[in-house]
């Protein structure tokens, strides 16, 4: 998936083998919502919700099976490609006037990607730059274009934007 569980786990301090963490899981692991303490704030509850588009989970039934009314703020996570899915997500969050961060996941990958990509000579900087444009772009124009775009590495915490994304929330 995109991550989602190991985020709940880096964001609260834990490691995904951790008592207390979020299963994690190469397949789809996340079967329900999920509530988690944020140690940094004991008034904030982080749950990790099953991924969106999924056999199990389809787009026209998502918002009702997770309860989407019931939560304050919202974060998506997307580790690939902008996808419709994430547009209509960030639009309905916007209908219901609830803010919202765009999390770009796994960018390590991207990067270790891109470094193995020998007929290019990208960049880290321009290889960031491009993925959050892209990102911002899709969000101006799903009509959103204020929403706060962050590109991550669960595992890599002193790098991207992980820091500043703490500092944020």
């Amino acid at each position: 998936g995109s991550g989602k569980s190991t985020f709940v786990n880096s964001i609260r301090g834990l490691g995904d083998e951790d008592e207390g963490s979020a299963p994690v899981g190469n397949v789809e692991t996340t079967m329900k919502p999920t509530a988690y303490p944020f140690p940094k704030h004991s008034n904030v509850t982080i749950w990790d919700l099953p991924g969106i588009g999924t056999p199990n989970f389809k787009a026209e039934n998502y918002l009702e099976q997770v309860k989407f009314h019931t939560y304050d703020f919202f974060i998506i996570l997307a580790s690939e490609r902008f996808k419709e899915n994430d547009v209509m997500l960030a639009r309905e969050i916007a209908k219901q006037g609830k803010h919202l961060y765009f999390i770009r996941t796994k960018i390590d990958n991207d990067m270790d990607s891109q470094a193995r990509n020998k007929r290019k000579c990208v960049t880290e900087k321009a290889t960031l730059d491009a993925i959050r444009n892209d990102c911002e772009e899709h969000l101006r124009k799903a009509g959103l274009p204020n929403t706060k775009v962050f590109l991550i590495s669960s595992f890599e915490l002193d790098k991207y934007d992980f820091q500043k994304l703490q500092e944020y929330l």
